[in-house]
């Protein structure tokens, strides 16, 4: 196997082995976050930094989506779904059109950094198929690299070989 092969498959295992890293801690962080304290909150839609009070046209576009919550009379705001969750502001939108009051959400919150905080907790099914996929993707570049650098080593010993017996 030539070195730019190589190269391509280390770029491969090492991007994956990223992927999956980042995968366990979402999937680590999300379970914590079904231990951590609750209260209730308030789904917001804003445009530019300006908040949407009311229910809004769904024809507006560029509609994004934070949560608003209360500990220890201190309140904060935060867009995180869940840790590991992709499209986020595409999830609280199906909440917040889903809510007929959007004032009871439940908010799971970091009692030691209230700033933290996150609508869903728990590991997610995409969060497992994206590892799952990760692992199979590096333990194949490994044993193709394994493979074809034997195959290249057999090949240059056989051609020294048949040059010695010439």
């Amino acid at each position: 196997m030539n070195k730019s092969g190589n190269i391509i498959l280390v770029v491969i295992i090492a991007i994956s082995i990223i992927l999956l890293f980042s995968q366990i801690y979402f999937m680590k962080k999300d379970n914590d976050a079904k231990y951590w304290e609750r209260t209730y909150g308030s789904i917001i839609p804003y445009i530019n930094n300006f908040e949407l009070t009311g229910r809004y046209s769904a024809s507006i576009s560029n509609v994004y989506y934070h949560f608003r919550y209360t500990v220890n009379t201190q309140c904060y705001t935060s867009k995180l779904l869940s840790y590991g969750s992709l499209s986020l502001d595409n999830k609280i939108e199906y909440i917040y059109n889903s809510n007929t009051s959007c004032t009871d959400v439940v908010v799971y919150y970091n009692a030691n950094d209230p700033t933290e905080a996150i609508l869903s907790p728990g590991i997610k099914i995409i969060n497992i198929v994206i590892s799952i996929i990760s692992s199979i993707i590096i333990l194949s570049s490994i044993v193709l690299m394994i493979k074809l650098n034997k195959k290249e080593r057999a090949q240059q010993a056989g051609g020294a070989n048949s040059w010695v017996h010439e």
